[in-house]
């Protein structure tokens, strides 16, 4: 049963805070593939709630928190640089740096082609958790010393 557990919260953690789930999946007891498709089933359905609850909220935010903007001002000039890098950048740091549902937020107002978020955020996720994965278990990486030392 405790088993059960971890995983069930490794799911609901990689599905909005990634980096984290990444984190509890390495620190947990359990086998390294129970972990993995875990914090892979997580971050699956934290894109796909979040893309289709993301478009409601956007729209959301653009029907009565968005006032008239300045033409030329810092925050278009950051929107501009953010549609120059494209959504590939923005699924390719989304895991790691922004969250979930700020990730795909950022996405949908680069694109309204759900499936192209979809397919970029996923494979977003399978690179970093492998990548944290091959790191922990063949070359030793201690995230639990790396976290204390940190904090």
């Amino acid at each position: 049963m405790n088993s059960l557990l971890a995983t069930i919260l490794i799911i609901i953690l990689s599905s909005s805070k990634y980096a984290a789930g990444i984190g509890l999946a390495l620190l947990s007891d359990q086998s390294i593939i129970v972990s993995y498709l875990a914090n892979i089933i997580g971050g699956l359905i934290g894109i796909v709630v979040f893309i289709y609850f993301g478009s409601i909220i956007k729209s959301f935010i653009t029907k009565y928190l968005v006032k008239e903007r300045k033409i030329f001002s810092w925050k278009s000039r950051k929107l501009v640089r953010l549609r120059t890098l494209g959504l590939t950048s923005v699924a390719f740091l989304t895991p790691v740096i922004l969250s979930i549902p700020l990730g795909i937020l950022v996405s949908l107002s680069l694109t309204s082609d759900k499936k192209k978020i979809f397919i970029a955020m996923m494979v977003s996720c399978v690179f970093w958790t492998s990548l944290f994965f091959i790191l922990y278990n063949a070359f030793g990486l201690d995230l639990d010393k790396m976290i204390h030392s940190i904090f």
